[in-house]
Protein backbone atom coordinates (compact mmCIF):
# COMPACT_ATOMS: atom_id res chain seq x y z
CA UNK A 1 0.00 0.00 0.00
CA UNK A 2 1.33 3.68 -0.61
CA UNK A 3 2.26 6.23 1.76
CA UNK A 4 -0.48 8.06 0.82
CA UNK A 5 -3.02 5.42 1.30
CA UNK A 6 -2.32 3.95 4.56
CA UNK A 7 -2.66 6.90 6.79
CA UNK A 8 -5.90 7.18 4.83
CA UNK A 9 -6.66 3.77 5.63
CA UNK A 10 -5.82 4.11 9.27
CA UNK A 11 -7.50 6.72 9.60
CA UNK A 12 -10.87 5.87 8.86
CA UNK A 13 -10.17 2.35 11.06
CA UNK A 14 -9.79 4.13 14.00
CA UNK A 15 -12.87 6.38 13.30
CA UNK A 16 -14.82 3.20 12.89
CA UNK A 17 -13.58 1.73 15.94
CA UNK A 18 -14.63 4.59 18.15
CA UNK A 19 -17.78 4.80 16.34
CA UNK A 20 -18.53 1.65 17.31
CA UNK A 21 -20.24 0.31 13.71
CA UNK A 22 -21.05 -2.88 12.75
CA UNK A 23 -17.94 -5.14 12.81
CA UNK A 24 -18.47 -5.52 8.87
CA UNK A 25 -17.95 -2.12 8.35
CA UNK A 26 -14.36 -1.73 10.37
CA UNK A 27 -13.16 -5.45 8.85
CA UNK A 28 -13.16 -4.21 5.03
CA UNK A 29 -10.74 -1.80 5.48
CA UNK A 30 -8.78 -3.80 8.18
CA UNK A 31 -7.98 -5.92 5.16
CA UNK A 32 -5.56 -3.31 3.87
CA UNK A 33 -7.97 -3.70 0.75
CA UNK A 34 -10.55 -0.55 0.37
CA UNK A 35 -13.49 -1.46 -1.49
CA UNK A 36 -13.81 -0.57 -5.58
CA UNK A 37 -16.38 2.39 -5.97
CA UNK A 38 -17.25 4.59 -8.25
CA UNK A 39 -19.35 7.29 -9.41
CA UNK A 40 -21.78 6.50 -11.51
CA UNK A 41 -20.63 3.13 -11.22
CA UNK A 42 -23.58 0.85 -9.24
CA UNK A 43 -21.62 -1.40 -7.47
CA UNK A 44 -19.14 -1.58 -4.47
CA UNK A 45 -16.79 -4.57 -4.69
CA UNK A 46 -14.61 -6.66 -2.06
CA UNK A 47 -11.90 -8.94 -2.47
CA UNK A 48 -9.05 -10.38 -0.68
CA UNK A 49 -5.09 -11.00 -1.54
CA UNK A 50 -4.66 -14.18 -3.69
CA UNK A 51 -8.40 -14.21 -4.91
CA UNK A 52 -8.44 -13.17 -8.17
CA UNK A 53 -8.02 -9.56 -7.22
CA UNK A 54 -6.41 -7.86 -10.00
CA UNK A 55 -8.59 -9.64 -12.45
CA UNK A 56 -11.71 -7.73 -10.67
CA UNK A 57 -9.52 -4.39 -10.36
CA UNK A 58 -8.42 -4.41 -14.30
CA UNK A 59 -12.77 -5.23 -14.56
CA UNK A 60 -13.44 -2.18 -12.75
CA UNK A 61 -10.80 0.37 -13.74
CA UNK A 62 -12.54 -0.54 -17.12
CA UNK A 63 -15.91 -0.21 -16.34
CA UNK A 64 -15.18 3.08 -15.13
CA UNK A 65 -13.53 4.51 -17.62
CA UNK A 66 -9.75 4.78 -15.98
CA UNK A 67 -7.30 5.58 -19.12
CA UNK A 68 -4.74 2.65 -18.45
CA UNK A 69 -3.36 2.27 -21.74
CA UNK A 70 -0.02 3.99 -20.83
CA UNK A 71 0.39 2.51 -17.29
CA UNK A 72 -0.53 -1.00 -17.13
CA UNK A 73 3.78 -1.62 -16.17
CA UNK A 74 2.85 -0.10 -12.64
CA UNK A 75 0.80 -3.37 -12.07
CA UNK A 76 -3.08 -3.46 -11.49
CA UNK A 77 -2.87 -2.79 -7.58
CA UNK A 78 -0.86 0.46 -8.17
CA UNK A 79 -2.46 1.71 -10.22
CA UNK A 80 -5.75 1.01 -8.31
CA UNK A 81 -4.08 3.18 -5.54
CA UNK A 82 -3.46 5.86 -8.17
CA UNK A 83 -7.19 5.86 -9.17
CA UNK A 84 -8.44 5.94 -5.25
CA UNK A 85 -5.85 8.89 -4.67
CA UNK A 86 -7.39 11.25 -7.27
CA UNK A 87 -10.62 10.58 -5.82
CA UNK A 88 -10.66 12.78 -2.99
CA UNK A 89 -12.30 11.39 0.15
CA UNK A 90 -12.29 8.02 -1.45
CA UNK A 91 -11.71 6.08 1.84
CA UNK A 92 -14.57 8.04 3.84
CA UNK A 93 -16.92 7.48 0.77
CA UNK A 94 -16.27 3.94 0.88
CA UNK A 95 -17.52 3.91 4.39
CA UNK A 96 -20.44 5.26 3.73
CA UNK A 97 -21.31 3.16 0.96
CA UNK A 98 -21.08 0.28 3.00
CA UNK A 99 -22.98 1.84 6.20
CA UNK A 100 -25.99 2.87 3.91
CA UNK A 101 -25.28 -0.45 2.12
CA UNK A 102 -27.27 1.44 -0.56
CA UNK A 103 -25.74 -0.05 -3.65
CA UNK A 104 -25.28 -4.23 -4.04
CA UNK A 105 -22.22 -5.25 -2.41
CA UNK A 106 -20.61 -7.86 -4.51
CA UNK A 107 -17.10 -10.01 -2.74
CA UNK A 108 -15.21 -12.11 -5.40
CA UNK A 109 -13.90 -15.60 -3.37
CA UNK A 110 -11.72 -18.42 -4.81
CA UNK A 111 -11.61 -21.76 -3.70
CA UNK A 112 -9.41 -22.45 -0.40
CA UNK A 113 -7.58 -25.01 -1.79
CA UNK A 114 -6.66 -23.54 -4.72
CA UNK A 115 -5.90 -20.32 -2.69
CA UNK A 116 -3.94 -21.76 -0.13
CA UNK A 117 -1.33 -23.04 -2.69
CA UNK A 118 -1.08 -19.76 -4.14
CA UNK A 119 -0.35 -18.05 -0.72
CA UNK A 120 2.42 -20.52 -0.22
CA UNK A 121 4.03 -19.59 -3.44
CA UNK A 122 3.28 -15.69 -2.93
CA UNK A 123 4.87 -15.78 0.55
CA UNK A 124 7.85 -17.88 -0.38
CA UNK A 125 7.83 -15.73 -3.75
CA UNK A 126 8.42 -12.35 -0.95
CA UNK A 127 11.44 -13.65 0.13
CA UNK A 128 14.16 -11.95 -1.96
CA UNK A 129 16.35 -9.78 -0.08
CA UNK A 130 15.68 -6.78 -2.83
CA UNK A 131 12.21 -6.66 -2.31
CA UNK A 132 10.55 -3.40 -1.41
CA UNK A 133 7.92 -5.30 1.12
CA UNK A 134 9.27 -8.91 1.55
CA UNK A 135 6.25 -9.57 3.95
CA UNK A 136 6.88 -13.14 3.11
CA UNK A 137 10.61 -13.49 5.08
CA UNK A 138 8.80 -13.23 8.18
CA UNK A 139 6.44 -16.09 7.47
CA UNK A 140 8.69 -18.47 6.56
CA UNK A 141 11.14 -17.74 9.46
CA UNK A 142 8.27 -18.34 12.17
CA UNK A 143 7.35 -21.64 9.85
CA UNK A 144 10.79 -23.00 9.70
CA UNK A 145 11.49 -22.10 13.65
CA UNK A 146 7.79 -24.08 14.47
CA UNK A 147 9.13 -26.94 12.23
CA UNK A 148 12.11 -27.55 13.81
CA UNK A 149 14.58 -26.71 10.37
CA UNK A 150 17.50 -24.39 10.91
CA UNK A 151 17.61 -20.88 9.47
CA UNK A 152 18.85 -21.82 6.48
CA UNK A 153 16.44 -24.73 5.41
CA UNK A 154 13.94 -23.81 2.63
CA UNK A 155 9.95 -24.13 3.19
CA UNK A 156 7.58 -27.35 2.05
CA UNK A 157 4.12 -26.92 1.65
CA UNK A 158 3.34 -29.10 4.58
CA UNK A 159 5.80 -26.97 6.90
CA UNK A 160 3.73 -23.84 6.16
CA UNK A 161 0.26 -24.74 6.56
CA UNK A 162 1.69 -26.80 9.78
CA UNK A 163 2.53 -23.37 11.03
CA UNK A 164 -0.74 -21.38 9.75
CA UNK A 165 -2.84 -23.75 11.48
CA UNK A 166 -1.27 -23.04 14.65
CA UNK A 167 -1.34 -19.93 13.89
CA UNK A 168 -4.53 -18.92 13.35
CA UNK A 169 -5.90 -17.48 9.82
CA UNK A 170 -7.93 -14.13 11.45
CA UNK A 171 -7.34 -10.91 9.74
CA UNK A 172 -4.50 -9.40 11.53
CA UNK A 173 -3.25 -12.74 12.82
CA UNK A 174 -1.09 -13.15 9.63
CA UNK A 175 -0.67 -11.40 6.44
CA UNK A 176 -3.21 -10.83 4.32
CA UNK A 177 -2.01 -12.59 1.10
CA UNK A 178 -2.44 -15.70 4.02
CA UNK A 179 -5.65 -15.13 5.86
CA UNK A 180 -8.70 -16.40 5.52
CA UNK A 181 -11.14 -14.82 2.92
CA UNK A 182 -14.07 -14.50 5.46
CA UNK A 183 -14.96 -11.46 7.39
CA UNK A 184 -16.78 -11.69 11.36
CA UNK A 185 -19.99 -9.84 10.25
CA UNK A 186 -19.84 -10.13 6.50
CA UNK A 187 -22.81 -12.67 6.50
CA UNK A 188 -25.70 -10.92 5.17
CA UNK A 189 -24.36 -8.06 3.97
CA UNK A 190 -22.81 -8.78 0.82
CA UNK A 191 -25.75 -9.51 -1.59
CA UNK A 192 -23.50 -11.67 -4.22
CA UNK A 193 -20.28 -13.99 -4.04
CA UNK A 194 -18.70 -14.10 -7.20
CA UNK A 195 -16.42 -17.18 -7.50
CA UNK A 196 -13.01 -16.88 -9.14
CA UNK A 197 -13.49 -20.44 -10.87
CA UNK A 198 -16.16 -18.91 -12.88
CA UNK A 199 -15.34 -15.36 -12.69
CA UNK A 200 -16.21 -15.35 -16.72
CA UNK A 201 -19.42 -16.29 -16.79
CA UNK A 202 -20.50 -14.43 -13.43
CA UNK A 203 -19.05 -11.11 -14.86
CA UNK A 204 -20.81 -11.45 -18.34
CA UNK A 205 -24.15 -12.02 -15.94
CA UNK A 206 -22.81 -9.35 -13.78
CA UNK A 207 -22.82 -6.85 -16.89
CA UNK A 208 -25.78 -7.68 -18.60
CA UNK A 209 -27.79 -7.18 -15.00
CA UNK A 210 -26.51 -3.68 -14.67
CA UNK A 211 -26.02 -2.47 -17.95
CA UNK A 212 -22.60 -2.03 -18.10
CA UNK A 213 -19.96 -2.37 -21.11
CA UNK A 214 -19.14 -6.06 -22.28
CA UNK A 215 -15.31 -5.86 -21.23
CA UNK A 216 -12.42 -7.14 -23.00
CA UNK A 217 -12.17 -10.52 -20.41
CA UNK A 218 -9.49 -12.40 -22.53
CA UNK A 219 -6.49 -9.64 -21.87
CA UNK A 220 -8.27 -9.28 -18.01
CA UNK A 221 -8.22 -12.87 -17.24
CA UNK A 222 -4.25 -12.99 -18.47
CA UNK A 223 -3.62 -10.33 -15.92
CA UNK A 224 -4.92 -11.66 -12.84
CA UNK A 225 -1.78 -12.74 -11.21
CA UNK A 226 -0.38 -8.88 -12.29
CA UNK A 227 1.15 -10.51 -15.43
CA UNK A 228 3.22 -12.56 -14.89
CA UNK A 229 1.66 -15.77 -14.49
CA UNK A 230 3.84 -18.57 -13.94
CA UNK A 231 3.58 -21.75 -15.74
CA UNK A 232 3.73 -24.61 -13.61
CA UNK A 233 5.03 -28.44 -14.41
CA UNK A 234 2.59 -30.68 -14.97
CA UNK A 235 4.15 -34.32 -14.89
CA UNK A 236 5.18 -34.48 -11.03
CA UNK A 237 4.20 -37.71 -10.49
CA UNK A 238 4.57 -37.36 -6.66
CA UNK A 239 3.28 -35.52 -3.58
CA UNK A 240 4.98 -32.38 -4.17
CA UNK A 241 3.60 -31.54 -0.66
CA UNK A 242 7.41 -31.80 1.12
CA UNK A 243 8.95 -30.35 -2.02
CA UNK A 244 10.99 -27.36 -0.58
CA UNK A 245 10.31 -24.63 -2.83
CA UNK A 246 12.65 -21.35 -2.99
CA UNK A 247 12.24 -17.78 -4.03
CA UNK A 248 14.26 -18.75 -7.12
CA UNK A 249 12.72 -21.68 -7.75
CA UNK A 250 9.43 -20.05 -7.84
CA UNK A 251 10.68 -17.07 -9.92
CA UNK A 252 12.18 -19.75 -12.62
CA UNK A 253 8.52 -20.57 -13.40
CA UNK A 254 9.00 -24.43 -11.73
CA UNK A 255 6.27 -25.23 -9.77
CA UNK A 256 4.24 -28.47 -9.91
CA UNK A 257 0.31 -28.39 -10.44
CA UNK A 258 -1.21 -27.14 -7.98
CA UNK A 259 -3.16 -30.95 -6.95
CA UNK A 260 0.27 -32.41 -6.53
CA UNK A 261 0.57 -30.84 -2.87
CA UNK A 262 -2.78 -32.32 -1.62
CA UNK A 263 -2.54 -35.40 0.50
CA UNK A 264 -5.01 -36.47 3.46
CA UNK A 265 -2.77 -34.18 5.76
CA UNK A 266 -2.56 -31.08 3.88
CA UNK A 267 -6.54 -31.69 2.80
CA UNK A 268 -7.36 -31.96 6.67
CA UNK A 269 -5.31 -28.69 7.32
CA UNK A 270 -6.26 -26.50 4.34
CA UNK A 271 -9.90 -27.80 6.24
CA UNK A 272 -9.62 -26.51 9.61
CA UNK A 273 -7.55 -23.07 8.47
CA UNK A 274 -10.12 -21.87 6.29
CA UNK A 275 -13.01 -23.29 7.52
CA UNK A 276 -15.21 -20.38 7.90
CA UNK A 277 -14.40 -19.62 4.09
CA UNK A 278 -15.55 -23.21 2.83
CA UNK A 279 -18.85 -23.02 4.97
CA UNK A 280 -19.53 -19.42 3.87
CA UNK A 281 -18.98 -19.29 0.23
CA UNK A 282 -20.28 -23.10 -0.29
CA UNK A 283 -17.05 -24.96 -1.36
CA UNK A 284 -16.92 -28.84 -1.18
CA UNK A 285 -14.05 -30.07 1.38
Amino acid sequence: MSKLGRPLLQSVTRVVGALKLPVLVANPFATNRLPLHAQNFPLVLLYTARAGSAALIKWFLFQTGFDQATELHRGVHRLSRSAQLRYRGYGWEALRLIVSHEQPILKLVRNPYDRAVSSFRSTVFHTREKQSNPWGRKIVTAARKYSGKPLTAELSFRDFLRFVAMNGTEIGLINGHVARQHVAGEDGCIDRIIKLECFAEEIRRIESEYGLARSPLESIARLRHEGSRLPEETNYMVCAADLEITSAYVRQGRFPAYEAFYDDETRRLVRDCYAADFEAYGYDT
